[in-house]
């Protein structure tokens, strides 16, 4: 079945088929209502998201959970960065040093049940993320079983083929090239969302 999957995402070019590749392929085998999916960088004011792709997200959550200095500030990205390890949240049962703002604002939005994980470069401090939501049932280790299954040679084959749909040879080279997509977006409040 993973096989099958990625299969199909090879066919995915676009922001929208990405959209609908996640809602009928990975949905089924992993079931969640959002997604929040994102690439940004570390700085003196927190975790710049530089874009993000969401689907079915609340974007006002996005909106609230940002810091004085722009970054976006969430327990569970603070610690994914500490730990480099999936996370699992429940709004039901908060850890002890979630702040109550941003718990209420996650609450307020529906999300709940979370899990989350990514990818982060030390040498250029900077991470793509994924969280996702509402997560049917109690969370546990079989709900990311399956965000293990990735060996790095899938990753980096992936890597590969989103390099060769773009034309790309290196990260920077792709990131030229969402910059140059960001040109052409609409302006938005800091971080450019799919």
């Amino acid at each position: 079945m993973i096989d099958a999957i990625a299969l199909a995402a090879d066919s995915v070019k676009t922001v929208d088929e990405l959209k609908e590749w996640t809602r009928k392929k990975i949905r089924p085998v992993f079931p969640h209502e959002t997604l929040a999916c994102g690439y940004g960088h570390l700085h003196a004011g927190g975790v710049a998201l530089d874009y993000a792709v969401v689907i079915d997200y609340p974007i006002g959550h996005l909106q609230r959970i940002r810091n004085r200095a722009g970054g976006i500030d969430t327990p569970i990205l603070r610690r994914w960065l500490a730990t480099r390890e999936p996370q699992l949240f429940e709004a039901d049962q908060p850890w002890p040093d979630v702040p109550a703002a941003w718990l209420e604002s996650f609450r307020e939005h529906g999300l709940k049940n979370t899990a989350a994980l990514g990818v982060y470069d030390t040498e250029r401090y900077v991470a793509t993320y994924h969280s996702f939501h509402r997560i049917p049932g109690r969370l546990g280790s079989a709900q990311i079983a399956g965000l293990y299954g990735l060996s790095e040679n899938t990753v980096k084959h992936h890597l590969t083929n989103i390099f060769n749909k773009l034309a790309v040879k290196t990260r920077a080279q792709l990131v030229h090239r969402l910059d140059e997509y960001e040109a052409k977006a609409a302006p938005g409040f800091g971080t450019k969302i799919f």
